[in-house]
């Protein structure tokens, strides 16, 4: 089973940078909400378009993301 924030793998890009693949982490909501948002001013089909979200929104869904993937029914992984 995963826990959040757990690295599950950590490679070198095509283009020679690090980046790590990893499960999201309540610590993660501020850098997600600053980029829902700015994305969600383009105009795109996304879930979130033209939508601003707050960061206790974004706080309160990554926490239950994390109790979702410490009990192995979610997965929600970032790469960085």
């Amino acid at each position: 089973m995963f826990t959040s924030g757990e690295i599950v793998s950590s490679f070198i890009t095509k283009t020679g940078q690090h980046a790590v693949l990893r499960f999201a982490q309540i610590s993660d909501a501020e850098n997600l909400t600053e980029f829902i948002n700015f994305f969600s001013l383009e105009n795109r089909f996304t879930r979130f378009s033209g939508e601003q979200l707050t960061l206790e929104e974004e706080i309160q869904y990554l926490g239950s993301e994390e109790k979702a993937i410490n009990s192995g029914d979610s997965v929600k992984l970032f790469c960085f």
